[in-house]
């Protein structure tokens, strides 16, 4: 539908799915209060939907939310881990540039600022944090990182490569004009927030003008916003990624879908598994209990699976012609965890080309038949030895190990053979 049928439209709904603040601030748009349904509720997925909007604008909440914004699911899988992941491929994208032994300056040390600075240490780079609440200070400080309160930022953006902001979109926290002016030539300033407001209007508005005795001429290129500073015959220049946009969400396409469609989920669970006649007008958490429901749904029950049996169905075996003979495979690939089982059939006489695997090891059972295994080193082939292998026999065959089936009985040599990890044609080497 239209936005602007909004109003004709509201009377009908029951429930609200919020996944931003779109919606909201259309609603608190309204000259006049919309006529609702009476037990109309909304799910809200992130800290800056109706609740947020109707503080900001001293308006009444007009109907119950349940915020999913800090659940466990949204907090530690999205916005600390999935998050960050999106952030930094879009940066890598964007730059060409590497973080390894970078020094890198990141504002909040929130779920996405926590998950960056992990990220990024992963990656080699030197984190420093500035935060402003003390007991992310403390946090921070405790999983080692150089960690300072905001009056100390001037000091340390001097030598910094990289500066992320990750701050409340409306926390105060403003990278300004000093804070530019200070920084070192070719450092890169980005948006790892949610919002607008991390970064002044002045260094986002082209144009030339003066400040501190110092030229300021700001530029636009793809979108980026290019500083250039002349002074006393110096220059330099500083880049703003993606005009101080959030850069997952203007570079690429945010955090991953398959991270999102839990979020969703768990709005969906949360609406259905609702009664709206016991909500008030006022924010809820969402119950614990449909988050951990939720959450056993998704989990891989690991445990059941070891312990049950595996029958695997004539369905799921295929035979493959070769030209010694055939194999049988069992199941699809992964289906048996950690290994694959095959039925190997060589003809009477037949003898197919050596060859190694680098990365699987092989087991041998004997089924049926004889023939005469020939084993050695890839890299020696002067180390030759000669298994007589016949029905009841189990051979290991380590990797790297060349391995070389020379069928000896009137019959076909039939073997089960166990690789782990599971066996794959890549991972198949022939000798000359």
């Amino acid at each position: 539908e239209d936005p602007k049928n909004l109003e004709k439209i509201l009377p009908k709904i029951d429930i609200i799915l919020e996944d931003g603040a779109r919606l909201s601030k259309l609603i608190l748009g309204f000259k006049k209060k919309p006529k609702l349904k009476k037990n109309i509720f909304s799910v809200e997925q992130t800290t800056h939907g109706l609740l947020f909007w109707s503080s900001k604008k001293g308006n009444e909440i007009p109907y119950p939310i349940i915020s999913v914004a800090n659940s466990q699911i949204k907090m530690h899988i999205e916005n600390n881990r999935a998050t960050p992941e999106s952030i930094l491929s879009q940066f890598l994208r964007a730059t060409g540039c590497a973080v390894t032994r970078k020094r890198i300056l990141i504002l909040g040390y929130g779920m996405i600022g926590s998950g960056l600075a992990s990220l990024l240490r992963e990656h080699g780079a030197k984190v420093t944090i500035v935060e402003s609440f003390p007991v992310r200070r403390l946090i921070s400080t405790a999983q080692g990182y150089e960690t300072y309160r905001p009056e100390m930022i001037n000091k340390i953006i001097q030598t910094q490569d990289i500066v992320i902001s990750c701050t409340n979109a409306y926390s105060g926290t403003t990278l300004g004009t000093q804070q530019f002016l200070l920084m070192k030539d070719g450092a890169i300033v980005f948006n790892g927030g949610s919002g607008s407001g991390e970064i002044s209007e002045e260094m986002l508005t082209t144009g030339t003008f003066t400040r501190n005795q110092a030229e300021l001429i700001i530029t636009k290129a793809d979108d980026d916003v290019i500083c250039d500073f002349k002074k006393s015959g110096d220059h330099k220049r500083v880049t703003i990624l993606a005009s101080a946009h959030p850069l997952n969400l203007r570079n690429g396409f945010g955090t991953s879908s398959e991270v999102i469609d839990f979020v969703f989920s768990l709005m969906l669970l949360a609406a259905i598994k609702t009664d709206p006649r016991k909500l008030s007008k006022q924010a809820h958490t969402i119950d614990p209990a449909i988050e951990n429901e939720l959450a056993e749904t998704l989990e891989e029950d690991k445990t059941e699976r070891q312990l049950k049996p595996m029958h695997i169905k004539k369905s799921q075996m295929t035979a493959d012609a070769r030209p010694y003979g055939s194999v049988v495979k069992f199941g699809e690939p992964g289906i048996l965890g950690n290994f694959s089982l095959v039925k190997a059939i060589f003809q009477p006489g037949s003898e197919p080309r050596g060859h190694y695997h680098l990365s699987s090891e092989e087991g041998y059972f004997i089924e049926q038949g004889s023939a005469d295994i020939t084993l050695w080193p890839f890299k020696s082939p002067h180390e030759k030895q000669v298994m007589k292998a016949k029905e009841g026999d189990y051979i290991t065959i380590p990797k790297g190990v060349v391995h070389h089936v020379k069928v000896t009985s009137a019959i076909d040599f039939v073997a089960l053979v166990v690789a782990s990890p599971p066996f794959s044609f890549w991972d198949q080497f022939f000798v000359e």
